[in-house]
């Protein structure tokens, strides 16, 4: 059966570089093919990450830039993209990694490898796999009024709360310390938890939820009772009532505004209640 896992890394932006560049070094199969900006690989012969040359030029113009791309492999693709979160001044701070593995050719032990290789990237704030529905039930916000039908996603900037819990989670010491997370109660709440240390010696907290990435299904009120109940996490469980109550599109921009993306500033520490 294919299905489609996610699994999601988030790096400050001065790791840009060193990113892309763990990436593209990565074993087999998890290593991309081509690089490019946007779904298509127009030119593969001019766009294969094994020609150093013209893969170095890339990196630098994206780098420059802080704009994204994408590098693709076998049924695995890397999103790269400017994470949600921005200074005072509408800086960005972030970079974001979103890797999609489709096929039945992927088990849940690849997946978690993969989230372990990714977690050595310099500069990393948080990183979780899990399958495609599951950040979906966590952060797609559905509204339909008479004549449309809206699509947002909310509560995945890091400035305002932790985006939330899924089959793996990780946050580096200085992104928990800054939440005020307790690290005790979330080791008691895991199936497994883990201490990890990474190259530059920044200390990861790693906590698997569940066995398997399809079981988020029969452990979701679990998940979601406890989101609901800390609010240094977003819950989509806790905003759903007054998204529920808004019967206008300009009512709903306004209940949902507080948890879309940017909009607490990096250097704000209060999180909407």
């Amino acid at each position: 059966m294919s299905i489609d896992v996610l699994v999601n890394v988030t790096v400050k932006l001065c790791g840009f570089r060193s990113l892309l560049q763990l990436i593209a070094t990565l074993p087999m199969p998890f290593r991309p093919t081509y690089f490019t900006v946007g779904e298509r690989v127009r030119n593969k012969e001019a766009s294969r990450i094994v020609d150093n040359p013209r893969f170095l030029e890339f990196v630098d113009e994206r780098v420059e830039r802080v704009s994204g791309c994408d590098l693709i492999g076998d049924k695995i693709r890397y999103g790269i993209f400017v994470e949600a979160s921005r200074t005072v001044q509408k800086e960005p701070t972030h970079i974001g990694c979103s890797v999609i593995m489709r096929g039945a050719q992927w088990k849940p032990a690849d997946y978690e490898s993969l989230l372990r290789l990714l977690c050595n990237a310099p500069y990393i704030e948080c990183a979780d796999a899990c399958m495609r529905a599951e950040w979906n039930h966590r952060h797609l916000c559905v509204k339909e009024f008479d004549r449309m039908s809206i699509q947002t996603t909310l509560g995945v900037d890091i400035s305002a709360q932790l985006p939330g819990l899924y089959w793996w989670t990780v946050f580096s010491e200085e992104l928990a310390n800054r939440h005020q997370l307790d690290h005790g109660e979330l080791v008691d709440f895991a199936e497994f938890s883990e201490r990890w240390k990474i190259e530059d010696g920044e200390a990861l907290y790693a906590y698997r939820l569940y066995k398997s990435p399809s079981d988020w299904y029969d452990n979701e009120g679990r998940v979601s009772s406890y989101l609901r109940l800390h609010s240094l996490f977003f819950s989509m469980a806790r905003v759903q009532p007054i998204i529920d109550a808004a019967g206008t599109k300009d009512e709903f921009d306004v209940v949902v505004r507080p948890y879309r993306a940017g909009a607490i500033p990096w250097d704000c520490k209060k999180a909407p209640e």
